[in-house]
């Protein structure tokens, strides 16, 4: 797990590597979730004492998580859909394994009523995000906090639009080896959905 996040973190310019690594971190993600159908089996572990079921599911616990927000940061740039990053796991957790390997966090100056606009990079690579600032969903309760983020690119007659749950990071652009168009977003409005 460690010598996977590590090769995207250090060469994240490298298409091809990023897809190599986001297809080992979900057979990374099957092997953790079978470990966890584990936990409650009895005979499987009998043989062990209560400290070391605890702090094997522990670790286990831990190193799941670190995959489980790669696998979704990744999910985007090999070509599929991300619902987002949760805001907790994106900023006490991915932000921190970024920043200490030597990638930047700027905050965009692009004025939005209930998201703002952050990018992550290492050296040519370049990540874009709308982070809404609005709490996160409560389905249990049936609330919502759900926007539409509608942005216009600097030079260019397009832009987008995204949707983002409450509280969470939804990456729009990324630049890399293989794409290599990456727009500077110059205004931008959200509305509540």
């Amino acid at each position: 797990m460690v010598d996977m996040i590590a090769s995207f973190t250090r060469f994240p310019w490298n298409h091809q590597n990023t897809i190599v690594v986001f297809n080992q971190l979900k057979k990374q993600n099957k092997a953790y979730q079978a470990i966890q159908t584990m936990r409650y089996d009895s005979k499987m572990l009998r043989g062990w004492g209560d400290y070391q079921i605890t702090a094997f599911f522990n670790r286990v616990d831990k190193m799941q998580a670190v995959v489980d927000v790669y696998e979704e940061l990744l999910r985007t740039i090999a070509g599929y859909n991300s619902a987002g990053i949760e805001g907790p796991e994106m900023e006490i957790l991915l932000e921190p394994l970024l920043l200490d390997s030597g990638w930047y966090k700027k905050k965009l100056d692009v004025a939005c009523e209930h998201a703002y606009f952050v990018e992550y990079g290492f050296g040519d690579f370049k990540m874009m995000f709308i982070k809404s600032i609005l709490p996160a969903n409560d389905y249990r309760n049936m609330k919502y906090n759900n926007i539409e983020v509608t942005f216009t690119y600097e030079g260019y007659a397009g832009g987008g639009s995204w949707y983002v749950g409450g509280n969470k990071y939804r990456m729009i652009q990324f630049k890399d080896d293989e794409n290599t168009q990456y727009y500077r977003v110059v205004k931008a409005k959200s509305e509540k959905k």
